[in-house]
């Protein structure tokens, strides 16, 4: 289990912890290990991970989850909670494992508990803007975000014609494969064998969709592009990534302390202990756009840490 405490200004301190997956009550006699919730305690905003939902036995699941359907019912909560959280990020990839059902409920039982969250909400707005920790020492505000969800998972915008989609606040990406030129023609040769993408080739003669750009080349779903030698890279989605920094940047104006909670599940090659580039991007933009500091997870398991800018970025705290 990784937690992690950090002192802002004179007397602000804040603790978090990694990835919380908990779906059961504690067992009748179950004593918590008080140091451990002293130490969580001893933090004016205590943050946490909850990669869970909450679901009294009427949510049905949806047709896919996050790698398992994941909820706890909603008496689970207080135990939950004795560790001395007072703030949850809710955005990861087991938001919406049980439906909207499961979601209104999770934001139900939350605010019932009067407790600040993040990360999800009625609309892409509400489920992308900051919540707030109220401390005699100062107040936290922290955005929660996922990198790591399934397309229906998206909250939508709400408009002036739209009450919008309730969902979370999801970072989406676009990964590229590198390859030398010699490769891309070696690619392009067994598309044009294969007419893996003929309806995309018919649909860039009509105009439907954009040519390739110069030296990249897209096969079936995958992207490719000329590089000196084979490896592959990622990049945010512009638009998301405006989107979740500039709710950095409003609460920046309306906190002393800023905390992101960021889910990822995304690698680098084929080890957990790097990120992928996208999540290393967005990890540093949230601290130019007023982070103080960004709190790592996903793959449940440790991971290294950055200062960017003289702020820590902690990719993953584990379990």
């Amino acid at each position: 289990m990784g937690f992690v405490s950090l002192l802002f200004a004179a007397s602000l301190t804040v603790t978090a912890g990694g990835d919380a997956f908990m779906v059961q009550g504690f067992p009748k006699g179950f004593a918590l290990d008080r140091k451990l919730t002293a130490w969580i305690s001893s933090g004016d905003a205590r943050l946490i991970n909850f990669e869970t939902v909450v679901n009294d036995g009427k949510s049905r699941p949806a047709a896919w989850s996050g790698g398992t359907w994941s909820s706890m019912d909603p008496s689970v909560l207080p135990d939950f909670l004795a560790f001395g959280f007072n703030g949850c990020g809710c955005a990861n990839n087991h938001s919406l494992d049980f439906g909207l059902d499961s979601l209104f409920l999770t934001m139900k039982t939350m605010r019932d508990l009067k407790m600040p969250f993040a990360g999800i909400g009625e609309n892409l707005q509400e489920a992308t803007q900051a919540a707030y920790v109220e401390t005699p020492a100062g107040r936290v505000a922290f955005v929660s975000m996922s990198a790591e969800f399934h397309p229906d998972a998206l909250a939508g915008w709400k408009t002036s014609r739209s009450p919008g989609r309730p969902g979370l606040n999801g970072l989406r990406h676009k990964e590229t494969l590198l390859v030398t030129a010699e490769q891309l023609d070696q690619i392009r040769r067994i598309a044009a064998g294969t007419g893996v993408n003929g309806i995309r080739e018919l649909n860039q003669r009509t105009g439907f969709t954009a040519p390739d750009a110069p030296g990249t080349f897209v096969f079936g779903q995958t992207s490719f592009r000329v590089s000196d030698r084979p490896g592959k890279t990622s990049a945010c989605n512009t638009n998301d990534l405006k989107r979740i920094t500039d709710a950095i940047r409003v609460a920046r104006t309306q906190a002393d302390a800023v905390v992101v909670l960021a889910h990822s599940h995304e690698i680098r090659y084929k080890s957990n202990d790097e990120p992928a580039p996208f999540f290393v991007e967005f990890c540093h933009a949230a601290v130019e756009a007023g982070a103080d500091m960004v709190i790592g997870g996903g793959t449940h398991e440790l991971k290294g840490i950055e200062f960017h800018r003289g702020k820590p970025i902690f990719y993953s705290l584990g379990d």
